[in-house]
């Protein structure tokens, strides 16, 4: 599970085309909430990749105005405009 409130995430890959990527292996259920703060990297085209494989529920909710690119497996649950 991940929560973030504020602050600063920032990547300096000149390779990957997003800055936070919620994958995950195994079972069960995880949650990313991302509810203020900033994104910086160097390179990227989207803010955040949702993904996750089969068998794993995931829950994502994040703040308005983030570039989002998903994924379209089975148990993804995104609630945009999150305000906790």
């Amino acid at each position: 599970n991940f929560r973030m409130i504020g602050g600063t995430i920032e990547s300096t890959s000149k390779y990957n085309d997003y800055a936070i990527n919620t994958g995950t292996s195994g079972s069960g259920t995880q949650t990313f909430t991302f509810m203020g703060g900033n994104v910086k990297c160097s390179a990227y085209w989207y803010d955040l990749y949702i993904s996750s494989r089969s068998g794993v529920k995931t829950f994502v909710n994040i703040a308005s105005g983030m570039k989002v690119k998903c994924n379209t497996g089975d148990g993804i649950t995104v609630n945009n405009n999150y305000a906790g």
